[in-house]
């Protein structure tokens, strides 16, 4: 057996050792991320939240183990912890999925009651007593820690009722989270509660090298995306010259008004399509919409009746990244209105928020399931290649809310930022 002063040595030095590694981890994070993404600052927290629990705990074992301050400012940090987790988790479901507010006010609430009950104990005497000056723990103690199992459970609960969704890998994550403290509680009273705090190092780095892995395939996926793009900007460029001119022939040909402005429509709408292949930067928006106007008025001739639009652009004097509007919009009236019988209508606006600029498309077609969305759909494809330009040309964000059977609303928001 060791004795408690090799016991401490050890603990001390291994609590050192992890935040020297969750150091490291944090300054190479720091050099890679956007921190006004909120699911960067709540990982932000975790691995800080984390790193002060390694250092107070490892000085505890050097002054006073026992001390009921710091007690209390432990267990405040832990919950902290696990609040900072489920904020990192609901941000990360709600890049795929619609959360419930349940889901996300259930956790915070439940903890942030439990570290109040806990600070109060110091005088109630509900979870521990003072002895001598010292904390000595209760026989309902064990009610303080399964609180905050249970704020982590929870999230593990929607990761495995949502593992379709966000895939196998993400819902082991959020697994691995919980079982390595949970483990570590049944040999505390053997060892010590600095095996707990070394298990959550473990869930972290498992965490972290989870997001360097998804950061990773998102480069190799936008490099997929671009060869293929590059692959058809070489076939779209055969002649396209000849093609423009020879639209703009039959266009002075044509005696039918209809017709002549059916075709004007069509040699714009390729025309942006290949100048968007040749071009990288961003665009005004005005740009696009007139894009998606020529588009939309050469599918209201093919549905006639069953396709309706409407426009409310309140601002539409900022950049944006090209086709980007007008995917979307075909989304909506291909697999959404047109896919309902008797059609229906969409609705394209513009808001001007404190701090961004706001897109929204609206559909009253058939809507889905964010559940049962397929990841390899076409819609989920284009979707996501929109997401991916949207944050790496502008620092923008896309969410998606469908119904199935009601519709769906797609919103775009553009951090503002001076034009050049």
């Amino acid at each position: 057996m060791m004795n408690n002063d090799l016991v401490n040595i050890v603990s001390t030095s291994l609590e050192i050792y992890a935040a020297g590694i969750l150091i490291a981890i944090m300054l190479c994070y720091m050099l890679k991320t956007v921190y006004s993404e909120k699911i960067n600052q709540y990982f932000m927290g975790i691995l800080v939240t984390q790193i002060l629990m390694n250092l107070v705990d490892s000085v505890t074992y050097l002054i006073d183990h026992e001390n009921v301050i710091l007690w209390c400012v432990m267990y405040t940090m832990t919950a902290f912890q696990v609040i900072f987790f489920h904020g990192y988790f609901v941000t990360k479901m709600r890049k795929y999925i619609n959360v419930a507010s349940m889901v996300v006010q259930v956790p915070f609430l439940m903890i942030t009651i439990m570290v109040l009950v806990y600070w109060s104990s110091i005088f109630t005497g509900w979870f521990y007593h003072l002895e001598n000056g010292q904390p000595v723990e209760n026989s309902n103690y064990w009610v303080v820690q399964v609180i905050l199992i249970l704020g982590l459970f929870f999230d593990i609960v929607c990761a495995i009722r949502w593992r379709k969704t966000i895939g196998i890998t993400k819902m082991m994550t959020w697994i691995l989270y919980i079982i390595f403290p949970t483990i570590s509680l049944f040999f505390i009273d053997k060892w010590n509660e600095s095996v707990v705090f070394l298990s959550m190092n473990i869930s972290i780095v498992a965490i972290y090298l989870n997001i360097t892995i998804e950061d990773e395939m998102a480069k190799l996926h936008y490099e997929e995306e671009l060869n293929k793009s590059q692959k058809m900007l070489l076939l779209s460029q055969i002649h396209p010259h000849f093609i423009f001119n020879a639209l703009s022939s039959m266009r002075q040909m044509c005696n039918d008004e209809h017709l002549s402005n059916l075709i004007m429509d069509f040699s714009s709408y390729l025309r942006m399509n290949i100048d968007t292949m040749t071009n990288d930067e961003i665009i005004p928006f005005e740009k696009e919409i007139e894009h998606t106007k020529a588009y939309l008025r050469i599918e209201q001739i093919r549905f006639g009746r069953r396709l309706s639009v409407f426009y409310n652009f309140e601002v539409t004097d900022f950049d944006i990244p090209p086709l980007t509007l007008q995917p979307l919009v075909e989304n909506a009236v291909v697999h959404g209105v047109c896919q309902k019988r008797g059609g229906g209508k969409v609705v394209i606006g513009s808001i001007d928020r404190k701090n961004y600029y706001e897109i929204i498309v609206e559909d009253d077609g058939v809507g889905f399931d964010p559940d049962s969305f397929e990841k390899d759909s076409q819609v989920h494809v284009g979707m996501e290649n929109v997401r991916q330009r949207l944050k790496m040309m502008c620092g923008g964000k896309i969410e998606v809310n469908s119904e199935k059977g009601k519709g769906t609303v797609v919103t775009i928001r553009i951090p503002k930022k001076k034009r050049s």
